[in-house]
């Protein structure tokens, strides 16, 4: 086998290897027919009923020729049975035969566009088969060529890696079909192992990270798939110019991580997900993907990973990294930096931030920044949205009662405000809360209005 080359994991594409491999074609009939000259025709007649060792034989001391034949029938023949037969034999040949890439990817000095397009163009083919595997053998074409001259090459080379990319978007991981969603990652985390291709995937269109972190949506996708396709989230936050955007684009990638490392049963998903993080949070300037991961509650979720017993010992050393990133960020942001996630997040909390009487001296002022956007972010929070249980719509009333009677007593200036906002109107209408704690912080609140109505 070639070193270090991707075989997909697939019986279901294995199986339709092996008929293709029996099944026989009537060479004579072409050469009739002028589809294939006698020439050509010697060159596949003689590998007829070998195994792969056979036929890596006979190929390997004629590379360059198969390689010149297989890309120049695949460019002209609308033989069907042809078609599928030269498909499987160059993926074996890619798989099995060292340097055969090298004899494909010579092509390209005749003409820019080989060896891809003889692949490109099948993978809208009908016959699945064929675009399968002119998938799997762009993706192996890309991947194994010298590292050293891919950028020498990315002219050429970027309309097809595109093409590839929304084949594997499109016709692959979007579909219902398990099977293919199967191969589509394990082709596009391939594709991904390459920082350039990297690049290339990034700036490609927003739906194609979108769709694939829809794979971790369904609650009865594959283990193995999520895995797949973890791994090529994983690899996305080796580049700095993406984790960077990452946050801002994306900001659901963040829970989705801290969801996989607390819920998930296999520890090699931990482990993806938590260094994943580990990446995300230890780029330059991380203030601000850190306060999206405390947000959604990362730190108590890492402490917790902490405590659990791994086995993996890299698992284990990036969780202790992580937990020290985090906790070290922290103490650059200020208190009102953690009010403020809070605020985004449309669910309060008992948070000390609330009940802390030096936070509302140090921090009522930063309520005016911004026409006071904070003040009636606060304020948008005694209605609750739709989809907010009960318990959570009566505790966001509670604190933000609380929270308005506080900024009365530190910030007086804020009255004339609140009336204009209609907050106290709303807030009385809250003394005849079914709910306990809403009734008293509202009555507080009302009281707070009313002195300072008459102290004013």
């Amino acid at each position: 086998m070639a070193t270090q080359v991707l075989v997909i994991d697939s019986v279901h594409l294995d199986e339709d290897k092996q008929i293709a491999r029996n099944r026989s074609v009537p060479w004579t009939i072409y050469v009739k027919s002028r589809d294939i000259t006698e020439d050509e025709v010697s060159k596949f007649k003689v590998l007829e009923k070998k195994g792969i060792e056979d036929k890596i034989a006979i190929i390997g001391n004629n590379k360059d020729s198969y390689a010149t034949t297989i890309v120049n029938l695949l460019n002209r023949t609308t033989k069907d049975d042809i078609i599928r037969l030269l498909s499987v034999l160059t993926n074996d040949l890619l798989i099995e035969l060292d340097g055969f890439q090298e004899s494909l990817l010579a092509l390209n000095k005749i003409d820019s566009s080989l060896p891809y397009a003889a692949f490109s163009k099948y993978l809208n083919s009908p016959d699945q088969v064929v675009s399968l595997l002119s998938s799997y053998n762009l993706t192996l074409l890309f991947v194994l060529q010298d590292k050293t001259k891919l950028a020498d090459n990315l002219k050429d080379t970027t309309p097809f890696i595109n093409e590839l990319y929304q084949y594997l978007f499109e016709k692959l991981l979007s579909n219902d079909d398990i099977n293919l969603q199967f191969i589509g990652a394990q082709l596009l985390k391939e594709l991904l192992s390459v920082k350039i291709y990297r690049d290339l995937f990034w700036n490609g269109p927003n739906k194609w990270l979108k769709d694939l972190l829809n794979l971790f949506e369904n609650k009865t996708s594959d283990l193995q798939l999520k895995y797949y396709a973890l791994l090529s989230v994983w690899l996305l936050t080796f580049n700095k110019d993406i984790v960077n955007e990452l946050p801002n684009q994306h900001p659901e990638i963040v829970p989705l991580l801290l969801n996989i490392a607390k819920e998930s049963v296999k520890e090699k998903l931990v482990r993806v997900a938590v260094s994943s993080l580990l990446n995300l949070v230890s780029v330059d300037n991380n203030e601000a993907i850190v306060k999206v991961v405390l947000l959604h509650k990362g730190l108590i979720t890492v402490k917790k990973l902490n405590e659990r017993k791994w086995t993996d010992e890299e698992l284990k050393v990036d969780l202790e990294n992580l937990l020290t990133v985090v906790n070290e960020t922290v103490i650059t942001l200020t208190t009102f930096d953690e009010y403020e996630n809070e605020l985004k997040t449309g669910k309060l909390t008992w948070s000390p931030a609330h009940k802390a009487e030096q936070f509302w001296i140090d921090n009522s002022a930063v309520f005016k920044e911004q026409n006071w956007k904070h003040l009636k972010t606060l304020l948008s929070l005694l209605e609750g949205s739709s989809d907010l249980e009960p318990s959570q719509k009566y505790l966001n009333q509670a604190i933000v009662c609380h929270d308005v009677a506080e900024l009365l007593k530190h910030l007086p200036e804020s009255l004339d405000v609140l009336n204009k906002l209609g907050a106290k109107a709303k807030i009385m209408a809250l003394l005849n809360s079914p709910d306990a704690n809403v009734k008293y912080e509202a009555l507080n609140a009302t009281q707070t209005f009313v002195s300072l109505v008459f102290n004013h």
